[in-house]
């Protein structure tokens, strides 16, 4: 996957937008509420689940958003699945 942290936009590697990434609440990933789904944590406020992008490849992700376009994600620059990039492809 790519990702841009100027745009915030997530895409695959065959640059298919999978989604903005945009939480308005600011939560860190260490503040969520553990699930029984390993990679997937629940926040207390908006009641939604954030999946970790670090155990999915990009295909899965875009399937997740396509299911339901609300879906929550957590990106790490770190992670070793994705590419940063400074421009949207």
């Amino acid at each position: 996957m790519k990702y841009n942290p100027i745009t915030k936009k997530l895409f695959t590697n065959d640059n298919i937008l999978i989604k903005k990434l945009d939480c308005p609440l600011g939560i860190s990933w260490d503040d969520l509420l553990s699930t029984q789904s390993i990679g997937t944590r629940s926040c207390n406020i908006c009641d939604k689940n954030i999946s970790d992008t670090a155990l999915l490849a990009g295909k899965d992700v875009l399937q997740l958003i396509k299911k339901d376009p609300a879906a929550c994600l957590k990106v790490d620059l770190n992670q070793e699945n994705i590419r940063v990039v400074n421009c949207d492809v």
